[in-house]
């Protein structure tokens, strides 16, 4: 039986941890995992596929490269990204439609005034 312990622990810490999933996987549908922690994964807007899906880049379609996505969606992944976050919820939208930050404004320039 002692055998049979040690032989688990070392199996299990020569094992790598896998990590828990992140929210984008909300928007994705799981596939097969892969024997390196990672899963496959299909956008469950535009059913792009991703073999070895990866949380930072399925962030980044949803940001940048789905053209289904919502648009609350949309900018709270680029938030996330933007801001080199880590994973924030999805239960909600970070910004609502209403809560968005308009596109920077040119301000005229001020006259030099020399006193």
């Amino acid at each position: 039986m002692e055998t049979d312990s040690r032989t688990s622990v070392r199996t299990s810490s020569s094992t790598k941890a896998e990590c828990p999933p992140t929210g984008v996987w909300k928007f994705f549908e799981k596939g097969a995992s892969k024997s390196d922690s990672y899963w496959e994964g299909s956008c469950s807007f535009c059913e792009r596929f991703y073999s070895r899906a990866k949380p930072h880049t399925l962030r980044a379609h949803l940001a940048n490269s789905c053209k289904k996505v919502p648009e609350e969606w949309r900018r709270h992944f680029n938030y996330i990204i933007v801001n080199n976050l880590e994973d924030v919820s999805t239960d909600e939208p970070l910004y609502g439609m209403s809560n968005t930050v308009s596109p920077l404004v040119k301000r005229k320039k001020q006259p030099n005034n020399p006193i």
